[in-house]
């Protein structure tokens, strides 16, 4: 891992989930469909479907299967964006497990049919 990465990974207060979701970012410039790429119990990253929005700051998202989040937009990249969420990390976590539990199963079934195929 570079140093970089490292520091990077670092900085994180909560584990990242890689997920595929569906989310609408609500901002001044209206609302902006998004995919969120990975969820933390603190934020998430987003990669909107057309242009970022040109603000940073407070925000309201809507995460397709767990609802209403009050965040700020922290960071920017590459047309990819960071999420930072208002609620405690064990509300938000609370909220984001039923999710997390069923990604992480259809992960585990992937995994185990494709080592059936291979194997």
């Amino acid at each position: 891992m570079s140093n970089l990465a490292e520091a990077a990974t670092e900085r994180r207060r909560h584990r990242r989930y890689p997920i595929l979701e569906s989310g609408i970012l609500y901002g001044t410039d209206g609302p902006i469909d998004c995919q969120v790429t990975d969820l933390s119990a603190s934020g998430a990253r987003v990669r909107p479907v057309d242009a970022p929005p040109a603000y940073d700051g407070r925000c309201r998202f809507l995460l397709a299967r767990l609802g209403l989040f009050d965040a700020a937009i922290r960071w920017r990249a590459n047309g990819v964006l960071g999420l930072d969420f208002d609620a405690a990390p064990d509300v938000v976590a609370a909220r984001c497990a039923p999710l997390l539990a069923a990604e992480n199963q259809a992960t585990s079934v992937r995994t185990a049919l494709l080592a059936r195929i291979e194997g």
